[in-house]
């Protein structure tokens, strides 16, 4: 789901995964995220983990209810989600 949101947002550049200006965007915009970028003057750090049956993922802050890799995107922008 990753992968495929930033080859979205290369918006045809040839090799996404290693255009700076994609990734650069990726970043700004959360789709690649993690808490301890919070707090950090140009990066997201809105996405919210707690560990779930063993392993890290991502919750809706509210419910505390674990996202998918999809539910997390459609947040960011439906478009990315696919």
């Amino acid at each position: 789901m990753i992968l495929e949101a930033v080859r979205r947002l290369g918006n045809g550049v040839e090799d996404p995964w290693a255009d700076a200006e994609t990734l650069t965007r990726a970043l700004l915009l959360g789709v690649l995220d993690a808490p301890h970028f919070r707090g950090h003057r140009r990066l997201r750090g809105r996405v919210v983990t707690a560990c779930v049956d063993g392993g890290w993922e991502a919750i809706d802050p509210e419910s505390r209810s674990p996202l998918s890799e999809a539910e997390r995107l459609r947040v960011i922008d439906p478009v990315l989600a696919g």
